[in-house]
This record gives structure tokens, C-alpha cells and sequence, in this order.
């Protein structure tokens, strides 16, 4: 989990899965154990983010494909928003140049959206968030 409360997807870095019912909490409990074992691997990649600066351009790039991701091929004309709208901090911690900073800001401004843009018939409008529930 980032300073901006968002998270890493179960896939990159292990997860627990509980069903309900009657031995739930040792499930928690074998689980939560499992997923501290790879702390160290967390903390790892993480670090590498921090260690590896990325260029104005590579950034660019990365929030060209986020935005893909989350509006389709043809993000263009589907996004309110640009790339720069989603590269920018919204804390003085997120705004060096790092790979981890570029992934947070993005992450953050798309999930939580807020971010002023214009529709495709050009009326001023907000991103929305990305609700995952």
C-alpha cells in the first residue's frame, strides 16, 4: 500500500483469498501468515522503483498506456483528461522523477478521478473514480 492508499494488484505480490464460513479467521490467519514471507520480495520491488528514474518522455509514455488501459485504444477521443493531467502530484512526495512516483500519481489520479477535463462535446467536466467494489 502507497502513501496515497492505493494498492498493488493481488497478482504482483501474493494475496489471500478467504471463503466464508466456519474456519474463517484461522484462514485469515494462515493467510496473513503466508503473505508476510514476501515482504522482503515487496520491499524489493519497491525499491526499485524508488532507484529508477524515468525521463519526461518514458513518464509520457506510461500515462499514454494507463489511460489506454482505462478509456480503450482509442483514448484520444475518449478521455475528458491528457497525460499530463494524470502525471500530476497531488502531494510534494510524488513529484520527483522516479518510477514509483510516476506509477503513484497515476494510479492515484485515475482511481480517485476528480481531475478537470473536457468531454467529447467539450464541456467542462470531472473524471470519475474507479470503483473496484
Amino acid at each position: 500500500m502507497c502513501l496515497n492508499g492505493m494498492v498493488t494488484p493481488v497478482g504482483d505480490v501474493g494475496g489471500i483469498r478467504v471463503r466464508h464460513g466456519r474456519h474463517i479467521v484461522d484462514e485469515i490467519l494462515e493467510g496473513s501468515i503466508q503473505l508476510s514471507h514476501q515482504v522482503p520480495r515487496i520491499a524489493e520491488g519497491v525499491e526499485a522503483f524508488r532507484s529508477t528514474l524515468v525521463s519526461q518522455g518514458e513518464a509520457q509514455l506510461f500515462a499514454e498506456a494507463a489511460l489506454s488501459l482505462r478509456y480503450g485504444d482509442d483514448w484520444q477521443q475518449a478521455s475528458p483528461v491528457q497525460p499530463g493531467d494524470i502525471l500530476e502530484a497531488r502531494r510534494t512526495e510524488d513529484a520527483n522523477g522516479s518510477l514509483w512516483s510516476v506509477f503513484n500519481r497515476t494510479q492515484e489520479n485515475l482511481f480517485k478521478g476528480g481531475l478537470r477535463g473536457r468531454s467529447q462535446s467539450g464541456r467542462a467536466t470531472r473524471t470519475r473514480a474507479i470503483n473496484t467494489a
